[in-house]
């Protein structure tokens, strides 16, 4: 039925009396549906019976064909403007799948970003407690050495020597002092020497002043004791090595 009553409404019936046409026919088919309506408008301007026949047997055919003419028109118009409308919503689907894929696109770049950003503060973070802790652990030394430094200079006795000699006070590791007279020319090695034998200190010890500071390293260990500055007396630590640095 919906076939038909798009036909007849094709042919610029209205719509009451399409729906009337295919109920009195019983929608048995569009050409009968068309009888009756023309037969609806030949009553409607008061033609007899003979007119109805007359007409319907000569302009049947032309109006028929009319009406064939109208429903290709309206079928046309009709698939012009869905085109049209289809046209316009796929165009609408395009804009929407642009935008969709803009905010996406944005949504990620705002996530790496924020994933960068927190990468970079956590570095930030870690390098900060690491300097805090080195300064703690320098904190710490100083702190250490300066006690040493100052309990070795209580515990000492200067004495006096010839310009010649050099005499040495040294503060072993245990804590205990021993002193001993070198020649102004002889080596560091040497001292070190009498210390492995007079203390038993080993390899694993290193040799230090506290006033200048100063850690004597194994080229050191080659040079006078007037060189390294330790005449005409001086006061040496025995300290254990530490870890080497990475």
């Amino acid at each position: 039925m919906e076939h038909n009553l798009d036909s007849l409404l094709d042919m610029g019936f209205s719509k009451d009396l399409c729906e009337a046409a295919l109920r009195e026919t019983g929608n048995q088919s569009i050409e009968l549906a068309m009888d009756w309506l023309l037969a609806q408008q030949g009553e409607s301007t008061g033609q007899t019976e003979a007119e109805k026949t007359s007409l319907s047997t000569e302009d049947r055919e032309k109006r028929m064909s009319q009406l064939q003419e109208r429903i290709v028109l309206r079928r046309q118009e009709r698939q012009k403007l869905e085109q049209e409308q289809e046209l316009e919503r796929e165009k609408i689907r395009r804009n929407q799948g642009k935008t969709l894929g803009d905010v996406r696109e944005r949504m990620k770049e705002d996530e790496m970003r924020r994933a960068a950003e927190e990468i970079r503060r956590e570095k930030e973070e870690k390098r900060l407690a690491l300097e805090r802790v080195r300064a703690e652990i320098a904190r710490d030394k100083a702190e250490k050495s300066g006690q040493l430094a100052a309990s070795v200079s209580a515990n000492l006795v200067p004495v006096t020597v010839s310009g010649d000699q050099c005499r040495l006070q040294v503060r072993l590791a245990d804590g205990t002092n021993v002193q001993k007279t070198f020649d102004r020319t002889e080596t560091l090695a040497v001292v070190r020497l009498w210390l492995q034998n007079e203390a038993h200190i080993t390899e694993g010890h290193t040799l230090m002043t506290a006033f200048p500071r100063k850690n004597f390293a194994d080229d050191d260990m080659h040079k006078s004791l007037d060189l390294l500055g330790l005449v005409p007396s001086a006061v040496l630590i025995v300290a254990r090595k530490g870890p080497a640095a990475p």
